[in-house]
């Protein structure tokens, strides 16, 4: 199921897309620091900012990646602003298989300037018999962004944010 939002038409289409790599020191891991923190897009003051949705791949074949997962550790991102380290999703998005198109609606906003969106991938792969000799593996996550730079929308939107909202609705 997914979760249906009118994108004003005004808004402004931004898609990202995050490179990781890892080479093989008997693992393929991912938890290095040129795979953490990596900017996802630059937050504009005044600008709200919708993530609609995800693709996740790489250089090896979805069969080849499903077989190099340790189960217990599943490879996931985390997506942070920087000026606050504060989490844009409660809890990590978990990469079990390779997707075209996910689901991944989320609103960011931000009024410091030079501020950004972040994106870290967590993972740890196992060597298999298709990937020996691989070196680097890489992996991709591309979301598709639009952006709101209109400020009857931007002032609707923080309204919205605000307890005298939320009190509106529940009368």
């Amino acid at each position: 199921m997914s979760i249906n939002h009118p994108i004003p038409t005004k808004a402004k289409f931004a898609p990202t897309a995050n490179v990781f790599q890892a080479p093989f020191s008997g693992v393929y891991d991912f938890n290095i620091a040129g795979n953490q923190k990596q900017t996802l897009f630059k937050l504009i003051p005044n600008t709200i900012f919708y993530l609609d949705n995800f693709s996740f791949a790489g250089n090896i074949a979805a069969e080849e990646y499903l077989s190099s997962l340790d189960l217990d550790n599943l490879p996931y991102f985390t997506l942070s602003k920087k000026s606050d380290r504060q989490s844009i999703y409660d809890k990590p998005i978990f990469l079990p298989s390779f997707v075209e198109t996910k689901d991944a609606a989320a609103f960011i906003s931000s009024n410091q300037l030079n501020d950004e969106a972040q994106i870290t991938l967590s993972a740890k792969l196992d060597q298999i018999a298709a990937t020996v000799g691989l070196s680097p593996m890489i992996l991709t996550v591309s979301f598709n962004v639009f952006f709101m730079d209109d400020n009857e929308y931007a002032k609707a939107f923080m309204d919205s944010l605000k307890p005298e909202y939320s009190k509106r609705l529940r009368q």
